[in-house]
C-alpha cells in the first residue's frame, strides 16, 4: 500500500498546507510526488530508525559553531531530545512554537529562522554574513 492510497491523504494534507501557506501552491505537484516515492511501511521504518539514532556521544567532539532550531510542539522529534543535542553541540538555541511540519505550514518563518541560524554560525566562525 502506498502512503496516499485510500482517502487521498496526501492531497488533503497538501490542500491544508496550501490553505495555511498559499506560497506552497506551486510546489504541490512536486510535494505530492515526493510523498508517493515511498511506501507507508518504508516511511514508518525510516522514522523508527531515525528515532533510535543518537548523535550525542560524538556531537561534543565537534569544535564548530552550531545553532539548533527547536520546534517546541514537535511530535516526531521530542523537543527534549532536540535540546539534548543542542547541549552536546554547545549550540545556540532558537525556539519556535511549531510542530515538525514547520517548513510546510510556516515556510516564511522557517526561512527567516534558518537565515538567522546561518548568519549566527557565520558570525561565530568569523565570517561576514551575506545580505
Amino acid at each position: 500500500m502506498r502512503f496516499g492510497v485510500g482517502a487521498g491523504i496526501v492531497e488533503r494534507a497538501l490542500r491544508q498546507a496550501v490553505e495555511k501557506s498559499p506560497e506552497l501552491d506551486g510546489y504541490q505537484p512536486w510535494l505530492a510526488a515526493e510523498f508517493r516515492r515511498a511506501s507507508a511501511r518504508d516511511l514508518v521504518a525510516a522514522g523508527r530508525a531515525i528515532s533510535r539514532y543518537d548523535a550525542r556521544p560524538w556531537a561534543g567532539q565537534l569544535d564548530i559553531p552550531a545553532v539548533m532550531l527547536v520546534t517546541t510542539r514537535d511530535r516526531l522529534v521530542r523537543p527534549a531530545k532536540q535540546r539534548e543535542l543542542a547541549e552536546a553541540l554547545r549550540a545556540r538555541v532558537l525556539e519556535i512554537d511549531a510542530d515538525h511540519d514547520l517548513p510546510l505550514v510556516k515556510g516564511g518563518e522557517y526561512a527567516r529562522l534558518t537565515r538567522l541560524a546561518v548568519d549566527s554560525v557565520a558570525g561565530a566562525a568569523g565570517l561576514t554574513p551575506s545580505r
